[in-house]
């Protein structure tokens, strides 16, 4: 009698799984390198007012600090002076930087401000352009205290 030789080798549904397996990972792969490639591309300019304090001393002049940070991934170019309703003899003077790097935060302050009232709400508004031409804006309030 003639032995029958069994056939050693992976069946053909067990190809069919790894096979799909395969390709999974390879699209995963795939789908990641090119969302990190093209990610990058987007440019997008935001602002953000990290911080927004006066403070009025016993001589009746007041100090205003601001911070404002660039939450884009571009630069903003041209940080334009704050308007603060309300106040309009602000001298910011020299304040720097007046470009914002993408993730940076710039700092601005004005000392000596006259005619402010402690308790009094003052709203905030920073306005730029970023090197994209896009413009961008923050606004924040707060009150005025000793």
């Amino acid at each position: 009698m003639l032995k029958e030789k069994k056939k050693l080798g992976i069946s053909t549904v067990l190809i069919s799984v790894l096979l799909i397996v395969i390709a999974l990972v390879f699209v995963g792969l795939l789908y990641t390198f090119g969302r990190g490639l093209f990610g990058g591309l987007s440019t997008t300019a935001s602002l953000e007012i990290t911080k927004y304090d006066i403070t009025v001393g016993s001589d009746g002049n007041a100090l205003i600090l601001i911070e404002v940070k660039n939450t884009g991934n571009v630069k903003i170019q041209k940080l334009d002076p704050p308007i603060i309703q309300g106040l309009s003899s602000i001298t910011w003077g020299e304040w720097t930087p007046k470009e914002v790097d993408a993730g940076k935060t710039a700092y601005i302050s004005a000392s000596g401000v006259t005619g402010v009232e402690t308790g009094k709400s003052y709203p905030l508004l920073i306005t730029g352009t970023a090197t994209n031409g896009m413009s961008v804006s923050a606004s924040s309030s707060t009150l005025a205290h000793p």
